[in-house]
């Protein structure tokens, strides 16, 4: 997954726009694969990932996590449609000094409108429901956003 968003972060700054990407089904290969359920996910309310990266300055690095994780994550929670969101600190590749954003957070919506929640994320932000952060960022963040096409699936339980 890492090599993909690399790959689609410097896509989009090529571009000079945010990254977006959908998921693909896979095909299973053997009959003991066939355990887990691998069915299409055909509903009208649909899962839906709101993938960020972002590098802060390494200046304004704690001060940064501080508002995103104590105020700008509740504050998208808080917009009908999304369900949940983790925060996670990238690693480089094993070919790689450095990453090449530092943060990736993973919001969970589920909608069947995307626009619509989209639009109310930009409608509050800004504004006391949504305050921007003050300070400074390395970067602007790049976004993307996954649908899901299958049924999760889990690992086996191992003996």
């Amino acid at each position: 997954m890492y090599a993909l968003l690399a790959k689609s972060l410097q896509q989009g700054k090529r571009d000079g726009i945010a990254s977006a990407f959908e998921m693909r089904p896979f095909k299973r290969s053997s009959a003991s694969d066939r355990r887990v359920a691998t069915a299409r996910i055909d509903l009208m309310t649909k899962q839906l990932f709101m993938i960020i990266t972002e590098a802060p300055s390494a200046e304004d690095e704690a001060a940064f996590e501080t508002w995103y994780v104590d105020r700008h994550m509740p504050d998208v929670l808080a917009v009908p449609g999304f369900t949940a969101a983790q925060r996670f600190r990238l690693a480089p590749g094993p070919d790689e000094d450095n990453a090449p954003a530092r943060f990736l957070t993973i919001y969970e919506m589920e909608t069947d409108d995307r626009a619509a929640v989209m639009a109310e994320v930009r409608r509050r932000a800004g504004t006391p429901k949504m305050p921007l952060y003050p300070g400074e960022r390395k970067s602007p963040a790049a976004t993307m956003f996954a649908e899901a096409v299958t049924a999760r699936m889990a690992a086996p339980e191992r003996e």
